[in-house]
């Protein structure tokens, strides 16, 4: 004999508890006669809260995409206070940005992803976890190095160490040191030569017939390595 007993039903959104008793006296045996009452009880499923937000990215880049979330875009301002409600084991799909861009020379790398669970750089699966969860797109800043010569298009150009990152190899990591090196004769497509004057550095002329620069990146730097005309006194002669 069953004096009672209880069974769920399952829902998308969570469960049904039913439980089945004799309603005229509980303690004896349930029958179809004697079966009179049912308590439904719904049991919601666990949910955890997951935070997503980002490290070293600052608020010049709040107009740029930084990463997607099941397909939705959020900028730097908006995930600064950004959370879902999900449940344990659901599988969602994050994309980060990068580089995010900044003001001009200036933007923001993908580093790592601080408690991903799995999450990588460009477009992987997350699944929540069963706890509260905060997790973090960590960036670096880089700012542009941009090297040119006067007149421009000289061969060869100058000589740059460490290379840098991203198209042209123009991008450096914050504060990175950076020597440039200028050829003391150049040639331009006319085959006229030049020889080396001086740098100049953001707009300022630095030391003549210094061929070296050193530079920190601090911010973005534009460089040029000036030069003059070669003439040539005299000719040559075949000695045979």
């Amino acid at each position: 004999d069953v004096t009672g007993f209880a069974f769920t039903i399952p829902y998308p959104q969570g469960t049904a508890q039913v439980e089945i008793v004799n309603d005229t006296d509980p303690s004896k045996p349930i029958n179809m006669t004697t079966v009179s009452a049912t308590n439904i009880v719904y049991v919601p499923p666990p949910i955890v809260n997951i935070t997503f937000t980002t490290s070293g990215i600052g608020s010049d880049a709040n107009g740029a995409t930084v990463m997607t979330i099941d397909n939705t875009p959020y900028s730097y301002s908006q995930l600064q206070s950004l959370s879902f409600n999900w449940a344990p084991g659901s599988n969602h799909t994050v994309a980060i940005y990068s580089p995010v861009a900044a003001v001009s020379g200036k933007q923001y790398a993908f580093i790592n992803w601080t408690n991903g669970d799995g999450l990588q750089g460009g477009t992987s699966n997350y699944t929540a976890p069963t706890i509260d969860t905060v997790v973090t797109a960590n960036f670096k800043t880089q700012f542009q190095l941009t090297v040119t010569t006067n007149p421009a298009g000289l061969t060869p150009q100058p000589w740059v160490t460490p290379s840098g990152t991203g198209t042209g190899g123009t991008w450096y990591d914050a504060n990175t040191n950076v020597t440039l090196i200028a050829s003391p004769l150049a040639i331009n497509t006319l085959k006229n030569w030049y020889t080396f004057n001086y740098w100049v550095l953001d707009g300022n002329p630095q030391k003549t017939n210094t061929i070296q620069l050193k530079i920190k990146m601090d911010q973005a730097h534009t460089t040029i390595a000036n030069y003059a005309h070669f003439k040539m006194n005299g000719y040559f002669t075949d000695s045979n």
